[in-house]
């Protein structure tokens, strides 16, 4: 069903000159916006504004803000990284945690002495808007846009616990509200550009696209709040459908002609390059960027770093065959699922590559934050190894449902058919779904790579992983190996 917009929405009960004049003052608004960046400074440049704000608001004037819920363990070990994480950029902005009353107790000692402001707050529920069940990965998720009540504040950022910040990014609070990052494979769509909300929709009105939450500019409103709660506590709305990304879809529909985006390399989604190996997406800005260029690296699909830590399955593995033979291994499934994929002129084993190399250097960045988190708090080490011996995390796969021979999504009797067929629970040594290189010759190669690549990473270099991939390409080729100092791009 077709979302109006909240200024239409909004117009019962007025005339025709009153919904004019909205729409008119509206569009002098976002001319008003235009005119302010036409200063001759780009828009992924600090603006002086911030330090003004900054002054008035007594260095309160903005926020980072995650939402942790729940009794999982790996969504604390995630929010400790990430707080470290934005901490080591020197941002002056306050962290702001909101979190339910049944995060484990132990863990809100650990949070704030990373950084956070912990704020408890009650669960939102949204019945009708979620496909997974009241038990799915995000039945709770709406609990996230508690962050529209955080008034003290003129501009908040959500962000995702799952979240790398590599970089200083309090450059984006001089963004329009809402900013985010629009899906695609390939993540072309120019930087702070204005979205036009009727390219969400395909041409019956059926939502086909929308924004990722994970990173989301925001100006905090209790009145947008109130709506929000009055549509979502309707289960029977007439403008609800079910998704599996609900939170997302319906902000999407929310501030449909309000969007603004964010560049791919400030919500830079892992397991997204196993889709760029389509026609027409060789040059796209997720395989063109390099790898030093991301501000914020974004583990949205399943497994996550975090896994090694928590889940027992990874009890024992090393940092590297978990990256190798778990995330990687994951990751590169994608391409095998993709329906559109195969057709790129990069050639899968290029690709591959670059998802290998992304996926080594984001991960062992995360761990060496982990490290600095534990090195300061040793408490954290054992919280950890507690988790770990609890009951066992949910099977690591992608998040993705599998899909038949037509491409429609495979119900979940037809899985374990399938499942059944091919043998689950495959051992690490097993060879992956690649056309390339394979698991274990890259891991083998790997392996020799590990002294220097340890150092590399705790000099913040990258190019050590993308050597090493060369290198077992090389080697199954029975060439020399790659020059070294490619990086990750």
């Amino acid at each position: 069903m077709v979302r109006w917009p909240p200024c239409a929405r909004r117009a019962e009960g007025r005339t025709a000159c009153d919904v004019l004049l909205g729409l008119v003052a509206r569009a002098l608004r976002a001319a008003l916006s235009w005119v302010e960046k036409q200063d001759g400074a780009p828009l992924h440049a600090p603006g002086p504004r911030s330090a003004e704000r900054r002054e008035e608001g007594g260095g309160r004037a903005f926020a980072f803000v995650a939402v942790l819920f729940g009794p999982h363990p790996g969504y604390c070990v995630e929010a400790a990284v990430l707080g470290e994480s934005l901490r080591s950029t020197g941002t002056p902005h306050s962290l702001v945690l909101l979190h339910t009353s049944d995060v484990p107790a132990a863990w809100m000692r650990v949070l704030r002495a990373v950084g956070w402001e912990l704020r408890q707050v009650e669960y939102l529920e949204a019945r009708g808007l979620y496909a997974g069940g009241r038990s799915g990965r995000f039945a709770n998720v709406f609990t996230k846009l508690r962050v529209l009540c955080l008034t003290e504040f003129e501009k908040v950022i959500l962000l995702d616990t799952d979240l790398l910040v590599r970089k200083n990014v309090d450059h984006l609070f001089d963004r329009p509200s809402p900013s985010a990052l629009r899906r695609h494979a390939a993540a072309d769509f120019p930087d702070g550009a204005k979205i036009d909300g009727s390219e969400f929709y395909d041409p019956s009105g059926r939502q086909t696209s929308g924004i990722n939450a994970g990173v989301v500019v925001l100006r905090p409103s209790p009145e947008d709040f109130a709506l929000i709660c009055k549509e979502i506590g309707d289960e029977w709305h007439p403008e609800h459908h079910e998704s599996r990304m609900p939170e997302q879809d319906y902000l999407t529909r929310f501030y449909i002609d309000r969007w603004h985006a964010l560049g791919v390399q400030y919500n830079y989604q892992v397991h997204q390059i196993a889709f760029t190996d389509r026609g027409g997406l060789e040059w796209c800005a997720r395989l063109a960027l390099d790898y030093t260029a991301l501000y914020i690296v974004h583990f949205s699909a399943c497994p996550k770093p975090r896994d090694l830590l928590t889940d027992p399955a990874c009890a024992g593995m090393s940092r590297g065959a978990f990256a190798e033979g778990v995330l990687c291994r994951a990751y590169l499934q994608g391409m095998a699922q993709d329906r559109r994929g195969r057709a790129s002129a990069r050639g899968a084993a290029a690709i591959e590559a670059r998802l290998r190399a992304v996926t080594w250097s984001s991960a062992m960045e995360w761990f060496k934050v982990w490290d600095d988190v534990a090195a300061r708090m040793p408490e954290v080490e054992a919280l950890a190894k507690q988790a770990r011996a609890g009951d066992a995390a949910p099977e690591l796969r992608l998040q993705r449902r599998r899909r038949g021979p037509s491409g429609r999504a495979l119900g979940r009797r037809q899985r374990g058919r399938a499942e059944g067929r091919r043998g689950r629970g495959a051992a690490p040594g097993n060879e992956l779904h690649s056309r390339g290189i394979s698991r274990g010759s890259a891991l083998r190669v790997l392996t020799g790579f590990q002294a220097p690549a340890a150092a590399a990473a705790a000099a913040g270099g990258t190019a050590t992983w993308s050597d090493a991939v060369g290198a077992a390409g090389a080697a199954r080729a029975g060439g020399p190996p790659a020059p070294p100092g490619r990086g990750a791009a």
